[in-house]
């Protein structure tokens, strides 16, 4: 309706003018649009990018805390293992002590004295 507006049937010479200044307004309003959305996009890419090496970051302590670990555990076993066979040789050894003196004791029950004539 404004293009075709009593006010302007005078001013042909106005009204393209005047359509290309809004066209231009529009154009430029959509870029600002645009702009404001890459600007908004940027924002989070740069957020995500942070994300993503504070997640690296942290999959590294915890590889080297899993390492870490690992080596304990080892360490962990090793003497495990050794303390385990110094318990073993332990109870051998009291067992043999204990068996020897269970059959010492049973021998002098057992077998009569000697007894030696003169």
């Amino acid at each position: 309706a404004w293009k075709y507006g009593a006010a302007l049937a005078a001013q042909t010479t106005f009204a393209p003018i005047l359509l290309q200044r809004m066209e231009e307004i529009s154009y430029l309003g959509k870029m600002a649009m645009v702009n404001d959305q890459i600007e908004s996009l940027k924002k989070v890419m740069a957020n995500n990018i942070e994300l993503i090496l504070e997640r690296g970051e942290r999959l590294d302590q915890l590889q080297e805390e899993s390492t870490h670990l690992n080596q304990m555990a080892a360490v962990f076993r090793k003497r495990s293992t050794q303390l385990k066979r110094q318990m073993l040789w332990q109870n051998a050894k009291h067992g043999l002590l204990l068996g020897s003196a269970i059959t010492a004791g049973v021998a002098v029950v057992v077998v009569p004295p000697i007894v030696v004539a003169l």
